[in-house]
């Protein structure tokens, strides 16, 4: 029997802290600004916290976020690329595609990793820190580093929460020869 191939997507949720690796050749895929120590790469979705995040590398103020290469959406990669200043700090490791049926705002970070992950031949992805999935909240600690307008609206923040959580179930219903697998946050089990 062959090994499965396996990735973990590590989301920005509170329960992010939950991650483990399973074994040391497992590829590891954080979003955003992640702080995930064992990440191989981050999945990067939206230009303004990308700015971000250049802007705090290049006055070294990065705190805890790790510095590893981006998986990006067309639109970053063109950001990045119009500046020599800001490709110093935004290294791109890859480019990730948007499904043809889903709006910009339809998925997280998460998701595109997973799909990124499926394209790139993995066949067991588990999910880490998407607590919108369990608790309907959007919740991220890269809210300390942009933070997001749109959380000022509970009303907003459940219908993008119930969005998600409809996102994953299709992902996981449309793969359903790969392994995806959610993991719960401790704190709820």
């Amino acid at each position: 029997m062959i090994s499965p191939k396996v990735a973990h997507v590590v989301g920005n949720g509170p329960s992010w802290i939950d991650f483990k690796k399973i074994a040391d050749t497992d590829f590891v895929i954080g979003c955003n600004a992640t702080k995930v120590k064992e990440a191989n790469v981050t999945m990067m979705s939206d230009v303004a916290l990308c700015n971000q995040v250049a802007h705090l590398r290049k006055w070294e103020r990065v705190g805890d976020i790790v510095d590893v290469p981006v998986i990006a959406n067309h639109h970053i990669v063109d950001w990045v690329n119009i500046s020599e200043e800001t490709a110093q700090y935004i290294k791109i490791y890859g480019i990730y595609r948007r499904p043809d049926d889903i709006g910009p705002l339809e998925m997280s970070s998460a998701h595109y990793g997973v799909i990124w992950a499926i394209d790139n031949g993995y066949d067991e992805i588990h999910v880490w820190g998407v607590d919108s999935y369990f608790q309907g909240h959007i919740n991220s600690y890269t809210d300390t580093i942009r933070p997001s307008h749109m959380k000022k609206d509970a009303e907003k923040v459940a219908r993008v929460a119930e969005r998600w959580k409809l996102e994953w179930d299709t992902l996981i219903a449309k793969y359903n020869n790969i392994r995806i697998i959610l993991h719960a946050p401790t704190f709820i089990k």
